[in-house]
């Protein structure tokens, strides 16, 4: 009994330290993070224990209660060593056959079973039991034992040497149980061998327990090593990448924004060392104050609700958005920058920080700037390329070689009353063509040219570059221009341009039409002819040269105004243009200057022929243009001289047929005006001869042939000089002495009466300030010389460099020379006025507005013209207009002198109509001032 009883016990005891290496390997479960084969370990032995203890109680019980039992418990040996050597082969990664080893178990534990109820023979069942066991530790213990890893092979070949005690001692371990429990009466060795054994097992158990123990540990220090290489290989990896990336600033921070990492990129771009920003700052640091608030205001405005302070880079509505941002860098300088802020997340998505990516845009917004002010600002860079295709102005396509659709935009198809959902992916540029032609949209050539022409182009561009312009059949212009790659792909972008070719049609139109009237300019004039003249050789086509000075147009102008003259030129260009054929061209040189190209039949028609077209339009021409005009309610009449040159009868070279043109209208000027001259070859002499003589007056000037002769103007009641005035006249070297009219008018046209009359006022000076008693002395103005800006200065210098006052100084004016610029004239006249001289008006009753100017300026005398004088004694009406006008200087007053007086019987008539003073022939004529006799003169006046 006793035997029995210390049998069981070792049983429970070995049990007892199965289970307590169960529970020490659940703690090494539970300490290492659940490493798995310490579950397995702890599973194992739990059902090692539970199975050692049912056979230890077995014999306390029922025969067939304790089969079972001992079946059930035998099982669970199984199976718990099973999973126990499977923990081993997982911790030491070594591949393994669990299948083969659930096999065994189930195979052995059947067997077992069998014998355990048809043949209850210890020995078959122990036998069974005692195979599967060492089979599981001697299979285990080979494999560790195999193992070439340097970290672990010590201690996996410990646990093997283990196992293989344990296998080589468990079929004696067996026997000792059989013999000990006298379950084989014929064998009686002793229950001390039970006992050592158990002991060995018990033993067995607890190295194990250690081994596996120290395994875990040594399997936890190498992963743990392993993952710290990891994690400094994965630092190393990151540092490396955060220093590398020189040219973009890495900020991180954490949840309080504290900067945990500031890269070299952000050292350089801020000028800030790592050092003094992370773990003591937060990125506010290098925000713009002003910029700030204005993005506050922004985003607050744009979101609804106030976003401020940190939340302009963190808030969810903001954050993981690209934006521009103006950095304040550490020496105060701007640096703007785009940057994205992101959130850091941890394992279960909260925030764990901030990281912040920025890129220095500086060169790229000064680019920007250079390259053109009038685009809209850059949109950000994660724009897509759907979103700048859609905002291009110009269309724009890419085909592959097979010219299908790669990508489109809308304005592309839009100019067809397309979209680019007509045209998507895959679409042949074949069809697009077609589908514009369906639409109503082609060339002015027609649908089928069209289709031929974009097929055409189509064709080449794969090999060549184009730009064309297409006229659709809406009037619209479509530019298009193609570029190839290499690969065989295409890009085409297309333009409206109808704009543009309007604008050049406009600005062709104005380079060749006068704005005006709309008549072709002289620039298109000149190449017109330049282009007739050619064609005379090859065509034998004839053409006329008119030119067209409109007369009185001056005057009108002055008078009425700019816009009056600006209206009348236009009708005068309607009524001339109306005056000739479609083919003749009718042009507006400037001013109130016209001319016409009047083309002539093909075949050369007689000089006869083209003389008679040629009168046939001038005379046209004559008769519109003299037609009264209204300008705003005012009638007005106006004429036009014409000259007209043949060719190729007067020449064909352009110059010399326009020289010879504007010699018939010099001619037609001199004839009087409102006519019309053909050029003849005594023209030529004429203007050589006029042309002789500007070139003479120019050389009198500063050789010193002018000279001034003097005429008085006496009082008519007492005889007395009241004025001398002075008039010029030429010692022409061969043609003698010549009066005003015969080179005065010459000085005019060339712009020499100005320096002429400057002269004329310095030398009547400094002959008058030789003469006694204060006598003035009278001078004439011409209009050029009226309006001149030197006027003032020139009549000042004759003064002083004379030492005549200047009350003695009188100056003459006529009407006509009112008329050419009457603001200036008048304030010209003003300005004489205050320099103390007086003014006389000449020629007074001949002009177009006489009382107007009576009533504009002041005058001292006006002198009644030599024309009423004449017919004084002959015709009652020139008497009642000189006592008329007489009477009118009175009214006024002033002084009233009649011109031209001869005879006795007109000066009595003259002096019973009230004129004041007289001047003429019968005072005495014009002479030198050193023939000039004074009291003889007077006595002449008193006698008559």
């Amino acid at each position: 009994m006793l035997s029995h009883l210390d049998f069981e016990t070792l049983l429970v005891t070995l049990a007892m330290a199965r289970v307590l290496q169960s529970l020490g390997l659940v703690f090494v479960w539970k300490l290492h993070q659940n490493y798995r084969p310490a579950r397995d370990w702890a599973i194992g032995s739990a059902l090692i224990a539970a199975g050692t203890l049912g056979i230890a109680t077995s014999n306390v019980m029922t025969d067939d209660i304790a089969t079972s039992v001992t079946f059930v418990s035998v099982m669970a040996i199984l199976f718990g060593a099973l999973i126990f050597n499977s923990g081993i082969l997982r911790a030491s990664a070594i591949p393994q056959p669990i299948w083969l080893g659930r096999g065994i178990a189930l195979i052995a534990t059947l067997l077992f079973g069998w014998f355990s109820y048809v043949d209850p023979s210890a020995g078959n069942r122990m036998a069974v039991f005692g195979a599967a066991m060492m089979l599981f530790d001697l299979y285990t213990a080979a494999r560790l034992l195999a193992v070439k890893r340097q970290a672990l092979s010590t201690m996996l070949r410990v646990i093997g040497v283990i196992l293989l005690i344990n296998a080589a001692s468990f079929p004696l371990r067996i026997t000792s149980v059989y013999v000990s429990g006298n379950i084989i009466p014929e064998f009686s060795i002793g229950g001390s061998l039970a006992v050592i054994f158990a002991i060995i097992a018990t033993a067995g158990v607890l190295m194990m327990t250690l081994a596996l123990t120290a395994l875990t540990s040594l399997i936890d220090l190498t992963e743990r090593r392993k993952l710290q290489e990891q994690l400094n290989r994965s630092e190393r990896y990151v540092r490396a990448i955060l220093e590398s990336a020189s040219d973009v600033a890495i900020i991180a921070a954490e949840r309080d924004l504290l900067i945990t990492v500031f890269n070299t990129g952000a050292e350089r771009m801020l000028g800030y060392t790592a050092d003094e920003v992370v773990g003591r700052c937060n990125p506010t640091i290098f925000a713009d104050p002003e910029e700030a608030a204005a993005r506050s205001r922004e985003l607050s405005a744009e979101f609804g609700r106030p976003i401020k302070g940190l939340g302009l880079i963190i808030d969810p509505a903001v954050i993981g958005k690209n934006r521009r941002w103006t950095w304040v860098r550490k020496d105060g300088s701007r640096l703007p920058v785009s940057m994205t802020v992101s959130a850091m997340r941890g394992e279960k998505g909260e925030i764990i920080g901030y990281l912040g990516v920025a890129h220095d845009i500086s060169k790229q917004l000064a680019y920007e700037t250079a390259l053109q002010n009038e685009i809209a600002k850059s949109e950000a860079v994660s724009h897509t390329l759907e979103t700048a295709l859609s905002n291009m102005r110009q269309g724009l396509a890419m085909f592959n070689r097979e010219q299908r659709v790669i990508v489109l935009n809308d304005n592309f198809m839009a100019p067809f009353g397309l979209s680019k959902a007509d045209a998507p992916p895959g679409t042949t540029f074949r069809e697009i063509v077609q589908m514009r032609i369906a639409n109503g949209f082609f060339s002015v050539e027609g649908p089928e040219a069209y289709l031929k022409s974009r097929i055409e182009v189509a064709a080449s561009m794969q090999s060549a570059d184009h730009d064309d312009v297409v006229q659709l059949n809406n009037g619209r212009f479509i530019r298009s221009i193609s570029r190839h790659f290499g690969n065989g792909d295409v890009v085409i972008t297309s333009e409206d341009i109808t704009e543009i070719k309007r604008n050049q049609a406009r600005i062709s139109y104005l380079a060749q039409h006068d704005a005006l009237t709309g008549l072709s300019n002289r620039a298109h004039f000149n190449e017109q002819i330049e282009q007739a003249s050619a064609a005379l050789t090859g065509s034998l086509r004839p053409f006329t040269v008119l030119m067209i000075d409109l007369d009185r147009f001056k005057a009108i102008n002055d008078t009425l105004g700019h816009a009056a003259g600006d209206q009348l030129l236009k009708e005068v260009a309607e009524r001339i243009e109306a005056s000739t054929r479609p083919a003749d061209l009718v042009a507006r040189l400037g001013g109130d200057e016209f001319a016409i190209i009047q083309t002539g039949e093909v075949g050369a028609p007689s000089a006869d022929e083209q003389r008679r077209a040629a009168r046939a339009l001038a005379e046209r021409i004559l008769a519109v243009v003299a037609e009264p005009i209204d300008l705003f309610g005012k009638t007005v009449q106006v004429g036009a001289s014409i000259g007209i040159a043949l060719a190729p009868n007067d020449g064909d070279d352009p110059d010399e047929l326009l020289r010879k043109a504007d010699y018939a209208l010099y001619a037609a000027k001199q004839a009087g005006r409102c006519g019309y001259r053909l050029f003849g070859p005594e023209m030529i002499a004429s203007i050589s001869k006029r042309d002789s003589l500007e070139t003479a007056l120019r050389a009198a000037l500063s050789h010193d042939e002018l000279i001034l002769h003097y005429q008085p103007i006496v009082d008519i009641r007492s005889g007395a000089v009241v004025c001398v005035e002075a008039l010029v006249r030429w010692k022409h070297p061969t043609q003698g002495l010549l009066l005003p009219h015969q080179f005065l008018p010459v000085a005019e046209e060339t712009g020499l009466i100005v320096p002429l009359g400057g002269w004329v006022i310095r030398r009547a000076c400094r002959d008058a300030s030789r003469w006694p008693d204060g006598l003035p002395v009278a001078v004439n103005l011409s209009a050029a010389q009226l309006t001149s800006p030197e006027l003032i200065s020139t009549i000042t210098s004759a003064l002083e460099a004379s030492g005549l006052s200047a009350e003695r100084l009188e100056i003459e004016v006529t009407e006509s020379a009112l008329l050419a610029d009457r603001d200036a004239a008048l304030a010209a006249l003003h300005n004489i006025r205050d320099l103390g001289a007086s003014v006389s008006l000449d020629d007074f009753g001949t002009g177009y507005s006489s009382l107007t100017h009576l009533k504009a300026f002041k005058f001292s005398r006006i002198k009644i013209d030599r024309a009423f004088v004449e017919d004084l004694t002959r015709e009652a009406d020139s008497m009642a207009i000189v006592s008329a006008l007489a009477g009118l200087a009175r009214g006024l007053n002033m002084i009233s002198i009649a011109e031209g007086v001869e005879t006795d019987s007109q000066l009595a008539v003259l002096r019973a109509a009230g004129v004041a003073f007289a001047q003429g022939d019968l005072f005495g004529r014009p002479c030198p001032a050193a023939e000039l006799r004074l009291t003889r003169q007077m006595a002449a006046v008193r006698s008559a």
